[in-house]
């Protein structure tokens, strides 16, 4: 009886035959041998050591900032807004290759302007600086070859003032409710105002406020008074009056009406500052101030207070309430000639 040849390992081999399907040969039996086995093991683990060098090279790259794309996105990024930083510029006392510092108007409010710098050591590799008022330098680009900050001098820009406008109001708000307060010596209304100005507005101007009142019963020929005071940080009137007008009680409708008094004006208003206009009375004067209540369309920068004691203390804002006024002034704007 014959036998089958044995593998050098004892370990028996079986025939191949033809397979009908695609005349090729294949084993009996699916799956691998431990040599095919182990030879698949041996390239896996080859792929899987090529794959973690080429993560570790991509991640490598990455962190190092080996992309041409993200520095030119970067460097643009920074020259735009320097660009669009000094285009507002009023000034710009240092120009030079390295050093560029200009002048910008008042962006926070508190009535001075604003000095931006950026500043290279010219030593290619080193970050380009910028510098806000008196803060630190901050690196806008880490690493620059080449750059030249010098300006084409201009002229400087001028400051325009607009035509006379309202800049804030509160006429008749859809669905509000009326109310009316009798002011006088000790009851005193006032209403917190800050106009929505246009963009690149450097300043604004009050030069006329209209009120809806009446003539209070019982008033005389003495006098109340409407001023334009300070907002302190609690939205209420603060400080000595700004500019103020004076009418008589008996110089008032006894029917409500709008009344318009041209006052001050008062100038040199920071954008984004806001102003409380404020109604008194003097002894034995007093007149009726309306006012408007839950409206759906009262204005979102105006809120209402009040005080019992001639001003010494103030109510809590509130925007559910607004007197009923038309503010009107001008705003200024900077424009190159």
């Amino acid at each position: 009886m014959s036998r089958r040849p044995e593998s050098p390992r004892g370990l028996a081999l079986r025939p191949w035959r033809a397979s009908p399907a695609c005349g090729r040969h294949r084993p009996d039996r699916p799956g691998f041998t431990l040599v095919e086995l182990a030879l698949a093991m041996a390239v896996g683990a080859i792929l899987l050591v090529a794959l973690g060098g080429a993560l570790m090279l991509t991640t490598s790259a990455s962190d190092s900032g080996d992309d041409s794309t993200a520095r030119v996105l970067e460097a643009s990024g920074a020259a735009a807004t320097l660009g669009a930083e000094l285009a507002t510029a009023t000034a710009i006392p240092i120009a030079s290759p390295t050093d560029l510092g200009f002048i910008v108007p008042d962006r926070n409010g508190d009535g001075s302007v604003e000095k931006i710098a950026y500043t290279w050591s010219g030593k290619p590799g080193t970050p380009l600086y910028r510098s806000y008022n008196a803060s630190t330098p901050a690196p806008v680009i880490p690493a620059i070859g080449s750059l030249d900050l010098d300006v084409v001098s201009r002229p400087p820009a001028v400051p325009v003032e607009s035509a006379e406008r309202v800049l804030a109001s509160c006429e008749s708000p859809t669905g509000a409710t009326y109310q009316s307060d009798d002011v006088d010596s000790n009851l005193w209304d006032a209403q917190y105002v800050r106009p929505v100005l246009p963009s690149g507005a450097t300043a604004w101007k009050i030069t006329r406020v209209r009120v809806f009142l009446r003539q209070a019963s019982g008033s005389n020929s003495n006098v109340w008074r409407l001023s334009i005071r300070q907002a302190d940080s609690a939205l209420k009137p603060t400080g000595a009056a700004l500019a103020s007008v004076s009418a008589t009680s008996g110089s008032v409708s006894s029917s409500a009406s709008w009344v318009e008094y041209a006052i001050g004006p008062v100038a040199g208003l920071a954008p984004g500052q806001g102003v409380c206009i404020v109604l008194d009375g003097s002894p034995g004067g007093k007149v009726t101030v309306a006012r408007a209540e839950n409206g759906g369309s009262l204005p979102f920068n105006t809120h209402f207070v009040s005080s019992a004691n001639a001003g010494a203390s103030w109510s809590t804002p509130t925007d559910t309430k607004d007197l009923r006024f038309v503010l009107t002034g001008t705003y200024t704007t900077m424009v190159e000639p």
